[in-house]
């Protein structure tokens, strides 16, 4: 009987062992596309086309396209469409034309003799400034219902905003006119529209961003990094945002503008923020952040009303490198000392 009971207990075990033991093929399937030899990707945008291809953009300033991008790898053939582009970090089709977001403009390319290489590359708006520094890339969305695309420009460097426009947003219209939109952007990793037509993107963790983050902009909207507030003067900033900022950063409300935008006093923006602390607290508390330096590449945070439906997600996706991970193992250790003491 005891070997019996054994054997169950047994086969029981195994069972809930191979359960515990998913496969990634369970849930989606992972296919890679063959590249030609000596190709370094690096992918900065994709989009897919009339005819059924799929376009990518490279970091290194190159689109490429791919035939069959839903079938199998074998049946799957690359293709250089256009060379020579700067950092494009964002590309969409419309209207018979492959739009790209470069690091210095919005450029419209198009395929016309229809040799399967662009050949028509036409700049759409070059409306923002650019120094060579390595920080100011350029992201780049779909066109929204409106007919608008959305770019956030990162800051030069993590700090300062050294030419026109960076730290902010700007809609570009077909016509190539371009509304400044948002201020307060540090560090771009993408942007994007929802089924909605409303834009999030996504900023890094550095000065004045606590941690890394998805936002949702808004026209108008301040979304942390104050060094973006020099360029309020320009002709454009007051014609399409207004005579004045929505936020005097590092000032009492209603005071007015502190020059100095890095150096922390009381009373201003940051503070007053802090205390929503459903928006602060909640995911610093989901990140565990031990400390500053544990960054979280992407959170998304989805609100019920009280009382209303189930607990709300969180969804979280957290990046450390190996001597974080080390520096947590260590202070699980000092506390866990400091309760058995």
């Amino acid at each position: 009987m005891m070997k019996k009971l054994t054997l169950i207990a047994g086969l029981l075990l195994a069972g809930f062992t191979t359960q515990a033991q998913p496969k990634q093929e369970d849930y989606y399937n992972f296919t890679r596309i063959p590249l030609p030899e000596n190709v370094v990707l690096e992918a900065g945008g994709i989009a897919m086309l009339p005819n059924g291809n799929l376009a990518v953009s490279t970091r290194r300033g190159d689109i490429y396209t791919v035939s069959n991008p839903l079938g199998k790898a074998d049946d799957m053939k690359v293709k250089l469409f256009a060379r020579g582009l700067h950092e494009p970090l964002g590309i969409h089709w419309s209207d018979g034309w492959l739009y790209a977001t470069q690091r210095c403009e919005v450029t419209r390319i198009k395929d016309e003799d229809g040799d399967g290489r662009a050949d028509v590359f036409e700049t759409l708006t070059d409306g923002w400034g650019i120094n060579g520094d390595y920080h100011e890339y350029a992201f780049g969305s779909q066109f929204d219902p409106e007919g608008n695309m959305w770019v956030v420009l990162c800051l030069t460097g993590s700090f300062n905003s050294n030419t026109p426009y960076r730290g902010w947003c700007v809609r570009v219209n077909k016509k190539g006119e371009m509304i400044p939109t948002a201020s307060g952007i540090r560090s771009p990793g993408g942007i994007g529209l929802n089924h909605l037509g409303d834009v999030f993107y996504s900023d890094n963790q550095g000065p004045w961003n606590g941690s890394s983050s998805l936002k949702h902009l808004k026209a108008g909207s301040f979304q942390s990094h104050p060094a973006s507030y020099k360029w309020w003067d320009l002709p454009l900033v007051k014609k399409h945002m207004g005579p004045n900022p929505p936020v005097v950063p590092n000032s009492k409300m209603g005071d007015t503008i502190v020059t100095n935008y890095m150096e922390p006093k009381p009373h201003f923006r940051i503070d007053l923020d802090f205390r929503d602390v459903l928006f602060f607290q909640s995911f610093q508390r989901l990140a565990r952040f031990h400390r500053p330096f544990n960054r979280v590449q992407l959170f998304l945070h989805v609100r019920t009303r009280p009382g209303v439906g189930p607990p709300a997600p969180e969804l979280i996706g957290e990046r450390c490198h190996r001597r974080e991970r080390e520096r947590k193992k260590e202070r699980k250790k000092e506390r866990a000392w400091t309760v058995d003491e």
